[in-house]
């Protein structure tokens, strides 16, 4: 299986508190050491705010999926993804369109 990680921060802030670009990364490598599965690439929004898909590392991550050159994506948490809930159904229905998984390391979903 080939991953995806995606990383965002927006703020400083967010980084003083333990959500920085090198913790969220580091989170998914383990949960992906742990499933024996491949790193294709890291995905990163660095200064970006998850309002909108209007970020460099999310577009490459969609164009990649619509590649088929991932299988599974990988954030620490839902709101690293994104924030508005617009995004998501957009984004949700191109995982479902391209059968691509995705994975939150801090939010479990069926």
């Amino acid at each position: 299986m080939k991953v995806g990680i995606y990383t965002r921060v927006s703020t400083d802030e967010q980084v003083k508190k333990g959500f920085s670009l090198g913790d969220q990364k580091d989170e998914c490598l383990r949960y992906i050491h742990l499933q024996g599965w491949e790193l294709y690439n890291h995905y990163c929004d660095d200064g970006y705010s998850g309002k909108d898909l209007n970020r460099p590392g999310i577009k490459q991550a969609i164009r990649d999926i619509e590649a088929k050159k991932i299988d599974i994506v990988i954030f620490f948490s839902l709101d690293r993804l994104t924030r508005s809930i617009r995004d998501l159904h957009y984004l949700l229905d191109l995982f479902e369109q391209y059968k691509i998984d995705f994975i939150s390391i801090k939010e479990r979903f069926d």
